[in-house]
């Protein structure tokens, strides 16, 4: 199972959705501001997946698929089958859930309650899933090994998958109506880092892009991958900053798939990115400091 699978489910989930409140999709056309907009479509899947889900029907202009409104229909039916349903599976659902839950409660697992109710939990599921069709974490199904309309009896036989349909159920789940990380994009940021060189802060703009980041500098400007490496380490290494690489490529990539994955405001995102260059700066400031003075390496 790749990412791109589980993203692109994702996807076809929210047309789903949109199927619901405006029967007649099919014969919409869509410039790609509305895929964002109103599809809630983020700039990196219009980029990647467009042509997954949609046909050119002029230079600036889109129809879905007819294979994709196929499927949105054939879900639609499904939808149907059970709607009616929804409280009374609900409520059972939610009681073989705690039942579940309260399997991990010790440090001894239950697995005789847990094997007497997990079958039926999965059967319950089958018939919310197509009432809810939730956005899961790509991640989640990733780790299941299957798309859930690919294989929903394996899908759902995991507490974390069941817990998941829980979460959804009682309004914790995922809003597809928004488009994440798109809010943060491509704005510039501030990151102030001190180096030794100098004797001062240096000033980078940096901003962070669908791709990875995106750095400017009067030394070297230009694309940076995810984890930093790139346009902004090749700064750093040119100034000769000592810095942790290791655990700045992990903050890096660690905030890049927290601020693509969530509604990360732009301050946040700012403040996240200097915490990231403060710490630079500390281990610089140290490195010089605490060196041996007969060593003199740095």
């Amino acid at each position: 199972m790749k990412y791109k699978d589980a993203r692109k489910r994702n996807l076809m989930v929210k047309l789903f959705k949109k199927y619901l409140e405006e029967s007649k999709l099919n014969n919409i056309e869509f410039e790609k501001g509305d895929i964002a907009s109103i599809l809630y479509f983020k700039q990196a899947d219009i980029n990647s997946f467009i042509l997954d889900f949609f046909q050119e029907t002029s230079n600036t202009k889109f129809k879905i698929t007819d294979e994709c409104i196929e499927y949105i229909k054939n879900l639609k039916n499904k939808y149907d089958m059970y709607v009616a349903q929804n409280e009374i599976l609900k409520e059972e659902y939610i009681k073989l859930y705690n039942i579940l839950k309260s399997c991990f409660d010790s440090f001894n697992i239950d697995h005789k309650t847990y094997d007497e109710n997990i079958g039926k939990a999965i059967e319950l599921a089958i018939k919310l899933h197509h009432i809810y069709m939730p956005i899961y974490s790509e991640q989640m199904i990733i780790n299941r090994g299957c798309l859930p309309e690919d294989d929903i009896n394996e899908y759902y036989n995991h507490f974390h998958a069941i817990e998941d349909l829980y979460y959804e159920l009682i309004g914790n789940g995922r809003n597809w109506k928004n488009v994440d990380g798109d809010i943060n994009l491509d704005k510039d940021m501030s990151f102030k880092v001190y180096t030794a060189r100098w004797g001062y802060e240096d000033t980078y703009t940096i901003r962070r892009t669908y791709e990875g980041w995106y750095v400017g500098h009067i030394s070297i400007k230009g694309k940076t991958e995810k984890n930093g490496t790139g346009a902004l380490e090749a700064n750093l290494d040119h100034d000769s900053v000592c810095y942790p690489k290791d655990g700045i490529e992990y903050a890096f990539e660690t905030l890049w798939q927290e601020a693509d994955t969530t509604s990360m405001s732009y301050e946040e995102l700012q403040s996240r990115v200097q915490d990231i260059a403060d710490w630079i700066s500390e281990v610089e400031k140290a490195t010089h400091k605490y060196q041996p003075d007969w060593c003199l390496y740095y």
